[in-house]
């Protein structure tokens, strides 16, 4: 099969969020997000931004999260908006998780981490 250089603007790939429960323990909850697709230069300046400290992973996940599936607030899907997005990041840990998808679809899965 052949590789196609012209790819669509974006792309979904899942979320794993771990956070902790009672008693010293941790839940993983999952969500599909979908995420702007960038370009090698883009990657590139964005792994500089991280790494100098110019940015913070609240920052980047706005910058590069465009819709979400599979959020709900306990009853009825939570539709992705502005607004949306910062009740989700507000959520220790969140933001987190959902730079280190992006990142990990973009390394191949070399930079999963283990819980």
């Amino acid at each position: 099969m052949p590789f196609i250089i012209k790819q669509s603007p974006t792309f979904w790939w899942p979320v794993r969020v771990t956070y902790p429960t009672d008693y010293g323990k941790y839940k993983t909850e999952t969500f599909d997000g979908e995420f702007k697709r960038l370009s090698q230069p883009e990657v590139q300046k964005l792994a500089e931004r991280v790494e100098t400290g110019e940015t913070t992973a609240e920052e980047l996940v706005k910058e590069l999260l465009v819709n979400w599936k599979g959020i709900t607030d306990g009853e009825e899907e939570v539709e992705f908006s502005e607004f949306s997005l910062t009740q989700l990041l507000s959520i220790p840990l969140v933001a987190n998780a959902i730079l280190n998808a992006f990142l990990e679809s973009y390394t191949g899965g070399q930079n999963k981490r283990k819980n």
